[in-house]
């Protein structure tokens, strides 16, 4: 005889609750990890994206912690190569080349695997987010932008993160 297992309503909804709170729900990253470890994101992307050649300048303007929603936000920043790449249209084959460059970096560090280029009005670009809540968006011209790592610092301020 198979044994069968009963559940109630009660069971369903407690099951049914506990999937939707564990659903979008993000990891804060510790403060004093935070500037590092994008850094050494942006560092992978940079490489896979423009090549060891590649010159990159960093706009430390966009670096930032703000309060969202009563967690520390941290936005590690732009990096924009300096010799932009060509710019492909939306059903290029070279979004498939680029995907295929920047997933081992993007999963090595936390993020989710892009499958294909993300249309949005005009637009073309790769985009991918990690456990921390963070985004990471490079353009079709290759500049590199990433924003919305919920960090845990128990200040959310500049010093706290070490960028102050």
């Amino acid at each position: 005889m198979k044994p069968t297992a009963r559940h109630g309503p009660a069971t369903l909804a407690l099951l049914g609750l506990l999937v939707l709170a564990s659903c979008g729900r993000v990891e804060p990253l510790p403060a004093s990890d935070a500037v590092a470890h994008y850094d050494e994101v942006a560092d992978g992307l940079t490489v896979a994206i423009g090549g060891e050649d590649g010159e990159w300048t960093f706009n430390e303007r966009p670096q930032h912690v703000t309060v969202e929603d009563g967690d520390c936000v941290y936005t590690a920043g732009r990096w924009d190569l300096e010799e932009p790449l060509e710019h492909p249209g939306p059903e290029s084959n070279e979004w498939g080349t680029r995907i295929a460059a920047v997933n081992p970096v993007l999963e090595d560090h936390g993020f989710e695997r892009i499958a294909k280029p993300t249309q949005q009005a005009a637009e073309t670009f790769l985009q991918s987010t990690d456990e921390h809540g963070a985004t990471a968006m490079i353009s079709g011209n290759g500049d590199l932008y990433i924003h919305s790592a919920v960090v845990d610092a128990e200040t959310c301020t500049p010093e706290a993160l070490g960028i102050g």
